[in-house]
């Protein structure tokens, strides 16, 4: 099985920001992820879930960021991220009622995302997204 991730940020002011998102389980902060549907690449299933997740939509770097193993299930199932810039933020979307959605600065976000597999992804991010500017 495979996972699609998102990393989805802006740039507001000259500073970068993250979106987490909370699980619907435990309610910790998170990054957007899910199965990678038939048919679908792993790009295409981490922006279906940037916007089924956080209701945001942008421009997603094919280029992985990075991947980790993820437990769902019992099923081992590898997760693969990918940067999203992003140009929309909507005010609805399919997982509002579920979710919550906090748009923070780069290590607001690295404080607060629970897993650390999701801390080396935003921490891999800040690193990209440096070197990039």
């Amino acid at each position: 099985m495979q996972q699609g991730c998102v990393v989805p940020f802006r740039i507001v002011d000259g500073r970068l920001e993250f979106c987490l998102i909370t699980t619907i389980r435990s309610g910790s902060w998170s990054l957007p992820k899910g199965f990678v549907d038939a048919g679908e690449t792993p790009v295409e299933a981490a922006a279906r879930e940037a916007w089924e997740e956080a209701g945001v939509r942008g421009d997603v770097d094919d280029d992985s960021l990075g991947s980790f193993i993820n437990t769902r299930w019992g099923e081992p199932a590898k997760v693969v991220a990918y940067l999203m810039q992003v140009r929309r933020t909507h005010e609805s979307w399919p997982e509002q009622d579920q979710r919550q959605r906090l748009w923070c600065p780069a290590e607001e976000a690295c404080e607060r995302v629970a897993k650390g597999d999701h801390k080396k992804l935003l921490r891999q991010a800040i690193k990209r997204l440096n070197d990039s500017a």
